[in-house]
């Protein structure tokens, strides 16, 4: 059975524009608005196969990469990095339908882990002389708490958005 990606991509961008309106009005206090993208690709790795997660995280990370003043690749990698360890323990560890703590737990794990897969490509870039690497400070602040505060909260309304998505994607074939 051929899968219709379009739908998710398109969900994706619209994440995109959400995420990039909300960053640009609280300029100052970015860290407020929720990483939609991150979450998304969250939730696809409950809900998709290892080739469709893979796919989304690309795609989100190339839309995040458009704004991005980091390396190019930085954040494709740290989606990948956030990812690929979230779709592992569904799998392998833990049920793919969560409970209430466990997307919370994936959501601020999520989280960290992208911001560190971040630092470490910056890193890795700066120690091959291609430019400054990024300081841990800019990084990991306290202003990363309320980001995975944020992030745990508008967990839940993308992660139903998207299983409403994938329903009806699958209808339609």
């Amino acid at each position: 059975m051929t899968q219709n990606y379009f739908p998710h991509l398109a969900f994706l961008f619209f994440l995109f524009l959400i995420e990039t309106a909300g960053r640009k009005v609280l300029e100052q206090n970015s860290f407020f608005v929720p990483m939609l993208l991150l979450l998304a690709c969250l939730a696809a790795a409950q809900k998709f196969s290892i080739p469709k997660t893979l796919w989304t995280t690309f795609f989100a990370g190339f839309l995040l990469e458009i704004f991005s003043g980091q390396f190019f690749g930085s954040y494709i990698f740290g989606l990948e990095f956030a990812v690929l360890p979230i779709w592992l323990l569904t799998r392998r560890i833990t049920r793919r339908d969560d409970s209430a703590l466990g997307g919370a737990i994936f959501a601020a794990v999520g989280t960290v882990f992208f911001v560190f897969g971040i630092y470490a490509y910056c890193g890795l870039f700066g120690l091959l002389g291609f430019g400054e690497g990024g300081d841990f400070k800019s990084f990991f602040s306290s202003k990363l708490l309320w980001t995975i505060a944020v992030n745990v909260i508008a967990f839940y309304p993308v992660k139903f958005f998207l299983g409403i998505l994938s329903k009806q994607s699958e209808k339609s074939f």
